[in-house]
């Protein structure tokens, strides 16, 4: 067990696989925990602490702190400042104290029961917000009063999951809304899309083949419009003469908007939402405004150059008997997925056969026996 006091200046403490103690002083510490229960401190200075795995107590102390607690059932305390807790996996309970907090939820963050979901202790003390990670969106969410234990508490659930991300004790349900939650954006609008289009496949469960041809879509639709803008490279599909001055940003938050509304509509609301946070980071004005057109255009484009490109087309697959060939296989025999997918038009290829190898010799035939019987032969031997 390491129990460390260390200087009142800058410090960076990492602990052992034990129980251990540590306290940051003054300065803007980091400390890293790794295993064990432990307990840490970053007293004054803005610190950043992350508790990594077993539970954990991280206290924060003064001023504006980071607090991790990774895997775990940890007790998280951000004391005064403008704390960010991030619970993790585990049941967590976090406590942001004086000073507008941001809590942190994610997909997997949560537990099956309520009592198993992190507990934010004091959220509304200050300006507090709930942050939400992994594409997670507020529409994804069931924001509900308590039972029982909890009646006089807010539970929110993942609505896709299932999942119970949080309960905010003493806070009335009717009383949180949209205003009450912030979406992370990493500052790059290629990324931070990209982010709401995974959690769009996800939402839908769309099958492998047509997820990868709706992200394609997406990122041609971006790629284009930006490049529309600086021409510094080839067109993929899409070229046209954008005024001087057109924001890229906007470009590419109007391009990935319109291809996602065109390809999940269900999911529009959300869509919407993810665009005017995009939008509100670019000042007002005719570059904006450019973008935007330069954008939808773009989207339009690309929509219409795959509505023919062959997914909707209906192939009869009536799996082959012999041997090498697929065949469904218990316990759901389960019908060939997308058999219509070697018709499909390519992105970029010519054809779906262009690079396809020649075919296998036939099992039966003497040169595969060979190669299969020593197989067998250096399969025995390595056993």
């Amino acid at each position: 067990m390491a129990s460390l006091t260390p200087s009142a200046k800058f410090d960076y403490l990492e602990g052992t696989t034990q129980a251990d103690r540590f306290n940051g002083l003054d300065g803007n510490d980091i400390i890293y925990a790794n295993s064990g229960d432990d307990f840490l401190e970053g007293d004054a200075g803005k610190d950043k602490i992350c508790g990594a795995q077993d539970n954990d107590t991280i206290v924060g102390g003064d001023d504006d702190d980071i607090l991790w607690g990774g895997k775990g059932s940890d007790l998280i305390a951000g004391n005064s400042g403008n704390d960010s807790i991030y619970g993790g996996a585990g049941s967590d309970t976090m406590t942001g104290g004086t000073g507008d907090d941001i809590f942190a939820i994610a997909k997997g963050s949560g537990g099956a029961t309520v009592a198993t979901a992190d507990s934010i202790a004091d959220f509304g003390n200050g300006n507090d917000k709930i942050q939400l990670l992994d594409g997670l969106a507020f529409e994804d969410l069931n924001i509900q009063p308590g039972t029982d234990a909890n009646s006089n508490s807010t539970v929110i659930q993942d609505k896709l999951t299932g999942e119970y991300l949080a309960v905010l004790p003493g806070v009335n349900s009717s009383s949180i809304n949209r205003s009450n939650f912030t979406t992370h954006r990493s500052g790059n609008p290629v990324t931070d899309w990209n982010t709401t289009l995974l959690d769009a496949v996800r939402t839908a469960s769309s099958a492998p083949p047509l997820a990868s041809r709706n992200m394609a879509m997406v990122h041609a639709a971006i790629y284009d419009s930006v490049n529309s803008i600086s021409k510094k490279y080839s067109p993929y599909r899409v070229s046209i003469d954008a005024p001087a001055g057109t924001s890229q940003e906007a470009a590419t938050a109007a391009a990935a908007h319109r291809t996602l509304v065109g390809l999940y509509p269900a999911q529009a609301g959300k869509f919407d939402a993810a665009l005017q946070s995009s939008l509100a980071k670019i000042p007002d004005g005719k570059a904006k405004q450019d973008g935007i057109a330069l954008g939808q255009q773009v989207a339009d484009q690309i929509i219409s150059s795959r509505n023919t490109d062959g997914i909707t087309k209906v192939v009869q697959y009536t799996p082959k008997t012999d041997l090498g060939s697929w065949m469904p296989t218990p316990p759901a025999l389960a019908a060939a997925l997308a058999p219509q997918w070697p018709q499909v038009t390519p992105f970029a290829m010519t054809s779906g056969s262009q690079f396809r190898p020649a075919p296998r010799p036939p099992l039966r035939a003497p040169s595969t026996q060979r190669k299969l019987t020593m197989s067998k032969k250096s399969a025995k031997v390595t056993a």
